[in-house]
């Protein structure tokens, strides 16, 4: 009789607790094989180190047909330029002999395509896989992993556990100085670039055009590791599972319970890699030798396991971030010039986290609710997330296109810090630009004044927008500024521009949070429904500073422009594109002492009047520094021959 072969399990391989382990002679030949390995990792270094030292790899034969692919290495100059390439390589640190061999591997898979035995080079001569395995001192096990992920055209290498992991005998043995150091920076991150924004992408909304995948394997292991260690205690608060005898050597990371995401809000990073931020750790670190990756990896999983770094993003990135960070990558290679890149980006984030301290210190003020000072913050919602109509029917392959061109509504915040919220919904067919911004501007100082009693006469009012010419960095907005100012209807007024591409914190988490909410509405077949949902999402909010919301429809606005054209004739040259300024603030003559600097209208024939405006420009971020260097010098005034409103120009 004949039996097919049946694939099971036999009695001796009953299972992974029950595995045969190998015979003895299997076992010694892996051991000799790890102790030959050794030898010649020593023997590779002794190369390095003395070139009068032969080295047995090179004259051993390798597993290909030819057998004398490293014998080519042996004569001059191959010897003398191996030897350099080798103590370059063993010079460099293990992520970035990882990437590096990495990128060397996804460029030999693009260009053999499917012949991969053939194609391997070192120096210019071509070798065997082996060959070039074993020429870089690398690992069977690491090779094939780094080989696998270029083959499968991945974005990074794979992590090594084996590398972040920590021996038994040292486990707990990280020095209190190293960590306390790495804390700190990590505690600088969280507060200055990490974002509270939850990124969420609806199926019934239209395509944002924004799609960011840029995911980190270590990043990826972190996140693992953190929603691992959060459900052991979980499980361990409720009792679900009976508890064991804890073991005495792990060999893992200890969590830190009093900085878990259960007691300290969750943030997110922007797409990245850890190997990014451990480099401008290392940057940053007043030590003398500063900690490892593996030590930088070990501490961020256990003391801050509530930060995370998003692996894919729907919002928009910061051009000067993404252009460094490519720069960055892009200069594997060459150590001084990344180190350099590395010293731009970080003195970029410092600058923008200087702006984030300033626009908390506004905030902080407005919500004294003093009337002395009002801090408004106005931003606009990705189009995509409120498009009509909305039903879930459109998913069908007919509407395909139809959903890609619907009309979509207008939504803007306006957050009054400290008093209320302004939602605005306007038509398709409604123009988003400075007319749409004076009109909802001057109806949140309009609610301010009627319904929460606010004199504006003596409120000194700064606004925040974005750095973008089409709503409220323009001619128009700022004439609209000028004349409240000279009419004494405000003290005084102050336009800043956030950095295009970073968090705007609190409007961007609420059009997150109403994204969210507006991903409920399955249907949706005019303006009133989209009006409805978001009556409901203001009304619970929970914003204790701004307990009070408005949710408006503006379906139409008035020419602002028009009308500012005439009134306030002035124009300010270079307001948008590189290099412009980022700051406009508008103070009425007569408040300000002008002693010592020559602002006089006499020269020009005409007398001081008590409309007139002075406005202060600055062209760097951080309001306090530029402020002080603008009023020390002026470079030029000019006025504007009006009789009822002048504006004087400080230019510095």
């Amino acid at each position: 009789m004949i039996f097919d072969p049946v694939d099971g399990l036999s009695s001796d391989e009953a299972g992974p607790e029950g595995e045969a382990k190998p015979p003895p002679q299997t076992r010694r030949r892996r051991i000799r094989r790890r102790k030959e390995q050794k030898e010649d990792d020593r023997s590779f270094q002794k190369l390095v180190q003395d070139p009068n030292v032969p080295s047995t790899k090179l004259s051993k034969p390798c597993g290909c047909k030819q057998k004398t692919c490293a014998n080519q290495f042996l004569a001059e100059p191959k010897f003398q330029e191996y030897r350099d390439y080798l103590a370059h390589w063993l010079s460099l640190a293990k992520l970035d002999q990882d990437q590096i061999a990495f990128d060397l591997m996804k460029e030999l898979v693009i260009r053999s395509g499917d012949d991969f035995l053939t194609c391997w080079t070192l120096l210019g001569l071509q070798t065997c896989r082996r060959t070039w395995q074993t020429l870089h001192c690398m690992g069977s096990r690491r090779f094939e992993k780094l080989w696998r992920a270029a083959r499968d055209r991945r974005d990074a290498p794979p992590v090594d556990l084996r590398y972040l992991s920590q021996p038994h005998a040292r486990i707990g043995t990280d020095s209190s100085q190293v960590r306390s150091d790495i804390c700190s920076f990590l505690e600088l991150i969280y507060e200055s670039v990490a974002e509270t924004l939850p990124d969420f992408r609806d199926e019934l909304g239209g395509s944002t055009g924004v799609s960011i995948n840029l995911e980190d394997p270590y990043a990826v292991e972190l996140e693992s590791n953190t929603k691992k260690r959060s459900a052991e205690e979980l499980l361990e608060t409720v009792d679900l599972r009976p508890k064991a005898k804890p073991r005495k050597y792990k060999g893992q990371v200890q969590i830190n319970l009093s900085r878990t995401s259960s007691t300290i809000e969750e943030r997110w990073l922007p797409p990245g890699s850890m190997k990014e931020y451990h480099e401008q750790y290392r940057m940053h670190s007043a030590l003398e030798k500063p900690g490892s990756f593996p030590t930088f990896w070990r501490v961020w999983l256990s003391d801050f396991g509530f930060m995370q770094i998003r692996g894919t993003s729907q919002h928009a990135q910061c051009g000067t971030c993404v252009r460094h960070r490519h720069l960055i990558k892009s200069l594997g290679r060459h150590l001084l010039a990344r180190s350099q890149q590395q010293t731009f980006y970080w003195q970029h984030l410092r600058e923008q986290y200087l702006d984030r301290l300033e626009y908390y210190r506004l905030r902080s003020l407005s919500r004294q609710r003093d009337g002395r000072f009002i801090c408004i913050i106005q931003d606009g919602m990705d189009q995509g997330k409120v498009s009509l109509p909305r039903s879930p029917w459109l998913q069908s392959k007919e509407f395909a296109q139809f959903k890609i061109h619907r009309p979509k509504l207008h939504v803007s915040l306006t957050l009054v810090h400290g008093y209320f919220t302004l939602w605005t919904i306007s038509h398709p067919d409604t123009m988003k630009d400075s007319n749409a911004s004076i009109e909802t501007m001057c109806h949140a100082l309009h609610l301010l004044e009627s319904e929460h009693g606010v004199c504006l006469r003596g409120c000194s009012l700064s606004i925040h927008a974005d750095n973008t010419c089409r709503e409220v960095k323009n001619n128009p907005f700022m004439r609209w500024a000028a004349l409240q100012t000279s009419c004494s209807n405000l003290k005084s007024v102050s336009v800043r521009f956030l950095r295009s591409g970073h968090s705007h914190e609190d409007v961007d988490q609420a059009f997150g949070r109403l994204a969210r909410h507006l991903s409920r509405l399955k249907v949706a077949q005019e303006p009133d429904d989209f009006l409805d949902s978001i009556k409901q999402f203001a009304s619970g909010m929970g914003r204790p500073h701004e307990a009070h919301s408005y949710v408006t429809i503006m379906a139409q606005t008035r020419d602002w422009k028009g009308f500012h054209a005439g009134a306030v004739p002035f124009h300010v040259a270079g307001i948008g594109g590189p290099g412009a300024p980022h700051e406009f603030t508008f103070n009425r003559r007569s408040d300000e002492d002008l002693q010592g600097h020559a602002v006089d209208s006499s020269s020009w024939g005409w007398p001081e009047h008590p409309g007139d405006v002075i406005l202060r420009i600055a062209w760097q971020h951080g309001w306090i520094k530029s402020t002080i260097i603008i009023i020390s010098m002026i470079i030029r005034t000019v006025l504007y021959k009006r009789t009822d409103v002048r504006v004087h120009f400080w230019v510095g």
